[in-house]
């Protein structure tokens, strides 16, 4: 399996109560301008972006919008029933490739336009409270993808984001599924990208095409992760030169991370070769704005020090034997200290950790008075 290039470290955050309040969905009104009609398993003509993307090496100015939750960007894509995105044919972005049917009045209907993001031309496309096939609107979904031009960075250079913020059905009755929710046999929502050759280069989000996975409350929320943004519910990818970004970053972001010995503020992004090897580190005890951080954990399970092995497009593993994970990510897990209480609701604050020579206990947590 060839996991796709422009994801090469999914970063899944937990984040804090403030950044969950901010809402992951763009609501420019740009995005509004143009509305599909009410006709099942719909795809536009060709639409243009208002800038030049380079995806997996061949430039694109259009995209063509598919109701059922995806773009594509040389043919319409009429499928309903969600597959591997390694079979795709066609070059495909999909937020949320599900039967998406818009004929019930109680449903959304999908829209689609160009506007700006922080000063940069961007098209995006809206399925806001979306139902499911066949005419259901008792669940609705509500998800985004959004283009965004960083030709400021490099010529066909954009940023791809998926945004949600309510997931509530998975499968159509006619992909095996009732209710909304996928029975036995049943294919539920697939999220990623494809270049669509005939061996393709991909990235599938983990959880794609798993029952349940992707739900409000679901051990795969799309609405309570993020990759690569402090915004709950958006996953970012940066995409340059149509070749492999990685990413290192830690939580909080901003600490200071050491990448092959040149030492910078995370996150950073980073361009490596297949093959390549390279060593991350991080120091510990850090102090950053009346807190003190403790390193915890690498995502890959790495050690505070180690080194990391690019074998594949989009596929990061460290160099010593172990079990490829499901995600290929990177990120930096610290325990954080405070001059006052400890913050409860930060996941990755559970555990537990030796104590010796420091003052008070709360919630498993070492105070120091700093």
């Amino acid at each position: 399996m060839r996991i796709g290039a422009l994801s090469a470290l999914v970063i899944l955050c937990v984040l804090d109560p403030a950044q969950a309040q901010v809402s992951a969905i763009r609501t420019d009104t740009g995005f509004l301008t143009n509305t599909q009609p009410r006709i099942d398993d719909f795809s536009s003509n060709a639409q243009t972006l208002g800038f030049t993307i380079n995806f997996f090496g061949t430039r694109y100015t259009q995209v063509y919008v598919n109701d059922n939750g995806n773009i594509t960007l040389d043919a319409p894509l009429f499928d309903y029933t969600p597959f591997g995105l390694q079979g795709a044919t066609t070059p495909i972005i999909a937020p949320y490739f599900a039967d998406v049917d818009t004929t019930n009045v109680g449903s959304g209907q999908t829209t689609f336009g160009t506007s700006t993001v922080n000063g940069h031309p961007a098209f995006g496309v809206n399925w806001l409270n979306v139902g499911y096939f066949d005419a259901h609107a008792d669940k609705l979904n509500s998800f985004q993808v959004v283009l965004i031009d960083r030709s400021d960075t490099g010529a066909g250079n954009f940023d791809m984001e998926f945004n949600y913020s309510r997931i509530q059905w998975e499968c159509g009755d006619a992909s095996g599924g009732s209710g909304g929710l996928t029975g036995p046999g049943g294919a539920s929502a697939a999220v990623g990208y494809s270049n669509g050759t005939p061996s393709p280069t991909y990235f599938q989000l983990a959880g794609s095409l798993v029952a349940g996975s992707f739900l409000d409350g679901g051990p795969r929320s799309l609405v309570a992760s993020s990759l690569n943004s402090t915004v709950r519910g958006r996953y970012v990818f940066a995409v340059r030169n149509g070749t492999p970004s990685v990413i290192i970053n830690t939580n909080p972001t901003g600490l200071p991370v050491t990448v092959d010995g040149v030492t910078a503020n995370s996150p950073q992004t980073v361009l490596w070769q297949v093959n390549s090897q390279h060593t991350i580190s991080v120091g510990s005890p850090i102090n950053l704005n009346g807190a003190r951080y403790f390193f915890s954990t690498w995502s890959d399970g790495g050690a505070q020090t180690h080194t990391v092995t690019r074998v594949g497009p989009g596929r990061l593993h460290r160099v010593l034997p172990h079990a490829i994970p499901t995600e290929f990510r990177h990120f930096a897990r610290w325990r954080r200290l405070y001059r006052d209480q400890p913050d409860d609701h930060d996941e990755f604050l559970r555990f537990r950790h030796q104590c010796a020579g420091e003052r008070g206990r709360q919630s498993g947590l070492c105070v120091h008075r700093l």
